[in-house]
């Protein structure tokens, strides 16, 4: 009798757990019945077909918030949480989308960023000591047309005092040079070097020419 009893006990004991695992299953799936009712419902309140992605996440949300304020009762069910939530919900109005402004602020400041990235590009190559830099933006600011380099020629040159150069004809010329110009990037720092090198000379050859001249002209007749 007594191992019949150890057995009838050890029955009861079985039957009653399943009877419960059962229960929190069905109370489990009713919770989840009710949430997903509950969502559909609402999604189509506001004329859509399903549940955003808000709503999934406030039921992982809910099931978390059940596990973790007691996970030994009842009491605190995903269906209860879900529930009041629900009703606090319904006290409470809904967010004013602002998206649109929020965007049109990211593209002005998109637009705003671009613009000082460039700037600061631009800075970059003014910050340089205009003296060291051949290309500094700095002397576009000393600069002279063709027509004035026409009338030059002659007062610092005797070669042109014959024959005053065209201004025209030295317009067209430089303007050929510009169009056939390479555009690749084969001029290399030693060309660089070299036509500065050139430059110096003939600006120091005519500088000595225009001393004599001015020497000539300065001695009596």
């Amino acid at each position: 009798e007594e191992h019949h009893g150890i057995i009838f006990f050890v029955s009861w004991i079985f039957i009653c757990a399943m009877v419960l695992l059962n229960v929190f299953v069905a109370i489990l799936m009713d919770s989840y019945a009710a949430a997903q009712e509950e969502g559909e419902a609402q999604a189509k309140r506001v004329g859509l077909d399903k549940p955003q992605a808000v709503g999934d996440d406030i039921g992982k949300a809910i099931g978390i918030m059940s596990r973790t304020l007691d996970p030994r009762s009842w009491k605190y069910t995903e269906a209860n949480l879900y529930h009041a939530l629900s009703h606090l919900d319904k006290t409470m109005l809904d967010p004013e989308d602002k998206s649109f402004y929020f965007k049109k602020e990211k593209e002005r400041l998109e637009e705003e960023k671009d613009k000082i990235t460039e700037r600061l590009e631009e800075l970059e190559i003014l910050a340089e000591d205009p003296q060291e830099q051949l290309f500094h933006p700095a002397w576009n600011q000393k600069s002279v047309t063709m027509a004035e380099l026409a009338r030059t020629l002659p007062k610092v040159s005797k070669t042109f005092r014959s024959n005053n150069p065209d201004e025209n004809t030295m317009e067209a010329v430089w303007q050929t040079q510009l169009y056939f110009a390479p555009e690749d990037d084969t001029y290399v720092e030693e060309d660089e070097e070299r036509d500065i090198v050139t430059l110096r000379e003939k600006l120091t050859a005519l500088i000595k020419e225009n001393a004599a001249l001015r020497n000539a002209l300065a001695e009596p007749s």
